[in-house]
């Protein structure tokens, strides 16, 4: 068991495997390096040409107003940005509604893969938002067409959330069983001999769970090391996720450090800021253009570096969630320039008085 533990070096990101030729608007293209930004390090990213500019601060009527004339589509992060889990940051649904009475196109585009497309369009809609299904891309959904459109049809092991898992399965994923797991799990020792690995998992997923162990992180590190890296598959890669009362909540990025650590193995992540999730943005509104758009956030290293990524015209922070100016300004001093969004606001509702 011990020799599945100890990682003797670590490979290279590899490129997915040739997939369907017919589905090229959903191909995985990883070209992004993801990073976890926090207030003690920050990762290297391979800075701009050219040195962005401080960000614009959203308090002037006429900057705002030469913003949103110049894009049709407005993407938006959702945890940190429209709410606190279940609380409501106040105006943020006047603000969307405003903005489609305008005629712009909205697509709500989150990293939380405890949520079906269906589950975060109640809360939207139980918030006020007026949303509809197809604006709303996930990551528990990218993760299936990734797999869907290989196509994938061996076993996978997935740690995650149980929506995550019936999204898996709803596509047709067999996943292997982890009932009675904890049963192994004593206060004074672990039952190894009881742990069991199946040899036929072909792929790993791995996602937010909030009733994660240590049983289930030794076979998603165990099962690691035995299939091809292009089903070596994260979710995400935020390290943290904005939560009320000043917690420091773990995220999946935490999950996935741990796994790449101590598997020796590389995973590749199906959300922000990679390219592949706005493929799959382009699946449901193939006409979006990335030079009419702007993308909100309240994280640099997954939101703002997605509209680098993907050539997205203004990029938005919102001190509402994870980062503040004070970690653009580390950034901007670091030469860290994809980390930096074009423009800043305290909080999205400021400009309903705009509108």
């Amino acid at each position: 068991m011990g020799a599945s533990f100890i990682a003797v070096h670590h490979i290279e990101r590899f490129l997915a495997h040739k997939l369907v030729a017919s589905s090229p608007s959903i191909l995985p293209r990883f070209y992004s390096t993801s990073t976890i930004i926090t207030r003690r390090h920050t990762r290297h990213i391979q800075p701009l040409a050219t040195a962005m500019p401080y960000p614009k601060r959203l308090d002037q009527e006429t900057v705002v107003k030469n913003l949103f004339n110049d894009i049709d589509y407005i993407i938006s992060d959702c945890d940190g940005v429209l709410w606190l889990e279940k609380n409501l940051i106040e105006g943020t649904p006047e603000f969307f509604n405003k903005m489609r009475s305008l005629g712009k196109k909205i697509v709500f585009a989150t990293n939380n893969n405890t949520k079906s497309r269906e589950n975060l369009l109640t809360k939207l809609n139980n918030f006020g938002f007026n949303a509809n299904l197809n604006e709303i891309m996930g990551t528990s959904y990218s993760v299936a067409l990734y797999l869907k459109n290989l196509p994938f049809t061996g076993k996978a092991f997935c740690l995650g959330n149980p929506t995550l898992c019936e999204e898996l399965e709803k596509s047709g994923i067999k996943l292997v069983s982890q009932k009675n797991d904890e049963n192994y799990i004593h206060e004074d020792r672990l039952e190894y001999d009881r742990i069991k690995i199946d040899p036929e998992v072909e792929a790993v997923i791995v996602g937010m769970d909030y009733h994660l162990n240590v049983v289930k992180m030794i076979k998603a590190c165990s099962y690691a090391k035995q299939v091809e890296p292009h089903l070596l598959i994260a979710t995400n890669k935020d390290s943290t996720f904005p939560a009320a009362g000043g917690l420091i909540v773990p995220g999946t990025g935490s999950y996935i450090e741990l796994i790449e650590n101590v598997s020796g193995r590389k995973m590749i992540s199906l959300g922000k800021p990679e390219k592949f999730f706005f493929d799959c943005i382009k699946r449901l509104h193939p006409e979006i253009d990335p030079s009419r758009s702007l993308m909100i956030g309240d994280r640099l290293d997954t939101d703002i570096l997605f509209g680098h990524n993907n050539g997205i015209k203004y990029t938005l922070l919102v001190g509402t969630g994870v980062h503040s100016m004070s970690d653009v300004e580390d950034c901007m001093k670091n030469g860290e320039d994809r980390l930096v969004p074009t423009h800043y606001l305290t909080n999205l509702s400021d400009l309903n008085q705009y509108f």
